[in-house]
C-alpha cells in the first residue's frame, strides 16, 4: 500500500520523535482512560508519536507502547515491557535508546545490540530487526560480574 519512501519517512520521524521524548526527559503527560500511564507526544506536519508507559510504584515492572499516526492514522506500533531494578539502571538505559537514536540506528526501536560504559552493559538482541516487524529482548549488567540489572522485552509492526 505505501511505498518505501513512504517508510524511511516514518522511520526518520521515528528518530527525530524519540531522541527528543523519554530519553530527554520530554515533557509528559496524563491520560485519564489509562490510569497509571504516562504519556508524552511529537508533532511533526501529518505525523504524530504517542508514547505511553506505566511502572508499577511498589516493584520494578514497567510497560509502555509506541504508536505513529500519519494523518491521524496509526501507521506504525512498538509494545515494550519488563523491569530495571534500580535508577541507575534506568539511567544506563535512557543512555543507550539515546545513543541509537541519535545516529539513527535501528536495532528493534531499542538500543545499540552492545554498548559498555563504565560499570555497565547494554545488549539489545534482536530477533527480527525490519522496521516494518521487529521483537527482541534487552538486557543491562553489571559490567565486572555479569549480574542482571534489568531487561525489557519489545516487538512492533508496521500497520499497512
Amino acid at each position: 500500500m505505501f511505498s518505501h519512501p513512504y517508510v524511511e519517512n516514518i522511520k526518520k520521524f521515528f528518530f527525530e520523535a524519540m531522541v527528543e521524548g523519554w530519553v530527554a526527559d520530554g515533557e509528559k503527560f496524563t491520560i485519564p482512560q489509562l490510569p497509571g500511564y504516562k504519556a508524552i507526544e511529537h508533532c511533526d506536519g501529518d505525523f504524530h508519536l504517542v508514547d505511553c508507559y506505566c511502572k508499577n510504584p511498589e516493584y520494578h515492572g514497567s510497560s509502555g507502547f509506541t504508536t505513529i499516526y500519519w494523518k491521524n492514522n496509526p501507521v506504525w506500533v512498538m509494545h515494550y515491557g519488563g523491569d530495571y531494578i534500580n535508577d541507575k539502571a534506568v539511567d544506563f538505559l535512557k543512555y543507550a535508546l539515546s545513543w541509537a537514536y541519535k545516529r539513527k540506528r535501528f536495532c528493534g526501536g531499542r538500543g545499540p545490540s552492545s554498548l559498555c560504559a563504565a560499570t555497565m552493559i547494554y545488549i539489545n538482541t534482536a530477533e527480527q530487526n525490519d522496521f516494518t516487524k521487529f521483537s527482541g529482548r534487552e538486557t543491562i549488567h553489571d559490567a565486572e560480574t555479569g549480574q542482571l540489572y534489568g531487561h525489557h522485552i519489545y516487538q512492533g509492526m508496521a500497520l499497512f
